[in-house]
């Protein structure tokens, strides 16, 4: 997610599974350049690697930039499971039309 941050025009989109913005980083971007890019991100109640916490304000923090945003919480901890496969994949796809 940061490097789609820092050189939006590089990323066509951004999918994320229990990723997350580490609070020290600067967001104080031209939102015109990221306004729109399509992200998705996917994150774990259950999470002891990466709190779910950091997700929901990374959520936070994406919205307030007007990013096309998607975002899913699962019951499941650092770890990917097929629910999660099948959002991103249905996300991929409509994407790609």
């Amino acid at each position: 997610m940061c490097y789609a941050l820092g050189r939006p025009a590089r990323v066509a989109g951004v999918i994320a599974q229990s990723g997350y913005i580490p609070s020290h980083i600067n967001l104080d971007i031209n939102k015109t350049d990221i306004k729109n890019k399509p992200f998705i991100l996917t994150h774990g109640e259950q999470d002891t690697l990466i709190p779910i916490e950091w997700g929901r304000a990374s959520r936070d923090r994406l919205q307030i930039l007007g990013v096309d945003l998607t975002y899913h919480e699962f019951q499941m901890g650092h770890t990917v499971s097929m629910d999660s496969l099948e959002v991103i994949s249905t996300w991929l796809e409509k994407q790609l039309r």
